[in-house]
């Protein structure tokens, strides 16, 4: 069992502003991998204090997917929360299918590796 964490914003002077908005513009604006990699430490950090049989699952998008650093981001997040990277799914967006290379295989084979889920 899984649970998916969601990311939100809440504007001080817009109030919530859908994903659907500001989801395109950072990644447009290459801001998503800052956004991710905070939004992952914290989704990691929630789930260790979690019951261990309770996962968490993360939306990557093709920017983040495509990123040199994921790997290193992705290893970073469990390091620092100490969660089990087998506690933790990683979901590859309809979007991000739809343009992946060959060559972007490698993180899907190194991320599993470390004992994570991929699912898209």
């Amino acid at each position: 069992m899984a649970f998916e964490a969601l990311l939100r914003w809440n504007h001080p002077e817009r109030g919530r502003v859908s994903p659907a908005d500001f989801i395109p513009m950072a990644e447009e604006t290459g801001l998503i991998i800052a956004i991710g990699s905070g939004f992952w430490h914290q989704a990691c950090a929630d789930a260790v204090r979690w019951p261990t049989q309770i996962r968490v699952a993360v939306n990557l998008s093709s920017v983040q997917f495509k990123s040199a650093n994921l790997i290193a981001a992705v290893s970073h997040a469990l390091s620092q929360s100490m969660l089990g990277a087998d506690r933790l799914e990683l979901e590859i967006t309809e979007t991000c299918c739809s343009t992946i290379a060959r060559e972007h295989l490698r993180c899907c084979t190194s991320c599993g590796r470390r004992g994570a889920h991929l699912h898209g």
